[in-house]
């Protein structure tokens, strides 16, 4: 049964390693249900944390009305507007570092608003921007799914996907929160404030050069410079109600962040608060964080409740604690999931800011590309992956695949030695193999670094057997990044390998009916004496022979596309473990 008032923290104090602090039993939960109970709700908070208690839970977005009746919100909302637990003190653990469960758990999510209406509304708001009514809104929608789901298995799958400094898992009878945070709302310690505001957005890109190229684009644009220097304004102006006169400073401007699908643009902004401000007045001035709003506060969320059309509840609140020694730890409830057990429905916000360069169909992509961690959540405990040939003494190819490796060792964020991996190859060869024999030899690297070898003897092929291909029946998406590095997530090649007959191996294509690989090697065509092999932009692995064959310059790049097939010279498979192998279709 689960337990009521179990809160997991998974924080990084001070930006340091994230530290887990589970708060079980609570002596009492402080509610409100009503914008009018907010404020009588954070002095019951306030007199228990000066009595020597902790206190943790979650205030929502909602609730920022209770603060500040200026600030108008939603009063469409079921979820009560603060949920705090209190307690005596909470338990110290490590984070565990296993792999998350496998479950068949999959989740399918529907926008509660359509396309159509998201570009009307961002084209309102630039019609406000145009009027003087605000610079900047944070528009959100809400996706929901009616799964039935372990809210455990999801807290360990989100934050670990998600790889956030600011998770927290928690259960409060009908509803549990999971959220796998980035953002931080505030850090309060020895009367000194921090914020991090969260505001500039670019997707990830597909390899590492392409992440180094958005990440230049993120870094140098005019457009996000101006979106978050307005909130660091805002914030700046919010935090100096409290501050010390002549503390406010911006210690770090325009930073970038990596995360598993996007990267982000940061800022920090800290100062010393007055003597006598507590928790309330920090919430008074905050509250609700101007990231998540937008710029000027109040007339921008007028905005936001007159366009957005269903509550957002715990999304873009804040969930944290606070101890006796007046320190406290809130994020920005963004990356968040409420769950209804009740109802089994799960919903999940995500949004962005929009401003008068912003163009309404990158701003729809944009929100969707947050969304994209929950389609890679069955994909958190993924391994790299290297099959190489061993003959003679010698890995073919060594170089180029731990290069390949640490390209995507690097993408992942996995943390390996490259020199300790081929140190281990060596060893194990020595142990293992035949120098008499060819082996294919599989390593397996996790994100810790730690590494499976294992090996088996190559068949002598023969070179009289007749290897044929199927087309494969439909396109891959060549925006998927698993194409591009090779992991053990391999769920994409597995459907089309079921289309398999009794041919040896399935050629892909994409939607613009390029053909990019096989399943197992890439492709390489004969025509009129000159060979071909699809550029990696088509959609395809970066194959160690391929590039090898490439730099001796046997084989070109260009584009071959799908109507090429019948009146090439010559079919090929080619990889580093079997060399060169003719295919013919069947």
């Amino acid at each position: 049964m689960q337990q009521t008032g179990k809160l997991i923290f998974d924080f990084a104090f001070d930006e340091q390693k994230k530290k887990r602090l589970v708060f079980l039993d609570p002596v009492d939960m402080i509610v409100a249900n009503a914008k009018s109970e907010v404020i009588s709700a954070m002095e019951k908070i306030e007199t228990y944390t000066n009595q020597g208690y902790y206190a943790g839970g979650y205030i929502s977005y909602e609730a920022g009305e209770g603060f500040d009746n200026n600030l108008k919100t939603s009063d469409d909302f079921e979820l009560p507007l603060i949920m705090m637990g209190i307690y005596k003190q909470p338990l110290e653990k490590s984070i565990d570092e296993q792999e998350c469960p496998q479950t068949s758990e999959l989740f399918d999510w529907e926008m509660s608003t359509s396309k159509k209406n998201y570009l009307k509304h961002v084209s309102t708001i630039k019609n406000s921007i145009a009027q003087g009514d605000t610079y900047q809104v944070n528009y959100t929608v809400r996706l929901h799914s009616n799964d039935v789901v372990c809210d455990h298995n999801l807290y360990e799958k989100l934050s670990k996907a998600q790889k956030a400094n600011y998770c927290a898992h928690l259960q409060l009878g009908r509803y549990n929160i999971v959220s796998a945070s980035p953002e931080l709302f505030f850090q309060l310690k020895n009367d000194k404030i921090l914020t991090k505001p969260m505001k500039g957005t670019i997707k990830r890109g597909k390899s590492i050069e392409e992440d180094i190229r958005n990440k230049q684009l993120l870094s140098e644009s005019i457009k996000d410079q101006a979106e978050n220097l307005m909130i660091v304004d805002l914030l700046r102006n919010d935090i100096s109600k409290i501050a010390k006169k002549g503390t406010v400073n911006v210690p770090k401007l325009f930073n970038i962040e990596s995360y598993p699908t996007v990267f982000q643009m940061t800022s920090t902004v800290s100062a010393e608060i007055e003597e006598n401000v507590g928790i309330i007045d920090i919430f008074k001035a905050l509250f609700p964080c101007g990231s998540i709003t937008g710029a000027p506060k109040q007339s921008t969320m007028q905005i936001i409740q007159e366009l957005e059309n269903s509550p957002r509840e715990v999304y873009c609140g804040s969930i944290g604690y606070i101890t006796p020694n007046q320190e406290a730890l809130f994020n920005v409830a963004i990356r968040t999931a409420l769950i209804d057990t009740e109802q089994n429905t799960m919903s999940y916000g995500v949004g962005g800011g929009i401003t008068w360069d912003s163009d309404p169909e990158a701003e729809y992509l944009e929100a969707w590309a947050k969304a994209e961690i929950l389609k890679s959540l069955n994909e958190t405990n993924i391994e790299l992956l290297e099959t190489m040939k061993y003959e003679n003494g010698h890995f073919f190819l060594i170089n180029n695949h731990l290069n390949r490796l640490n390209k995507s060792a690097e993408y992942f964020n996995f943390s390996i030695s490259i020199k300790e991996i081929e140190q281990k190859l060596y060893e194990y060869a020595e142990e293992n193999l035949n120098q008499k024999q060819a082996y294919r030899v599989r390593l397996l690297a996790n994100k810790r670094g730690e590494i499976k070898i294992n090996s088996t003897i190559i068949p002598v092929i023969n070179e009289k057997t007749n290897y044929s291909f199927q087309l494969a029946a439909s396109p891959i998406n060549k925006k998927n990044p698993y194409y591009y590095h090779k992991t053990t997530f391999r769920k994409m090649y597995e459907k089309f390998r079921e289309e398999l007959g009794n041919a040896f191996d399935i050629l892909l294509w994409n939607d613009k009916e390029e053909l990019t690989e096989f399943t197992m090697g890439n492709l390489v065509v004969k025509v009129e004496g000159e060979y071909w092999t699809p550029p990696i932009k088509s959609g395809l692995l970066a194959g160690t022979f391929r590039q090898q064959l490439i730099d001796e310059k046997k084989i070109k790049e260009r584009i071959i596309s799908k109507s090429e097939l019948e009146s090439v010279d010559e079919i090929w498979f080619i990889n580093s473990v079997r060399g060169w192998m003719q295919m013919f279709q069947q």
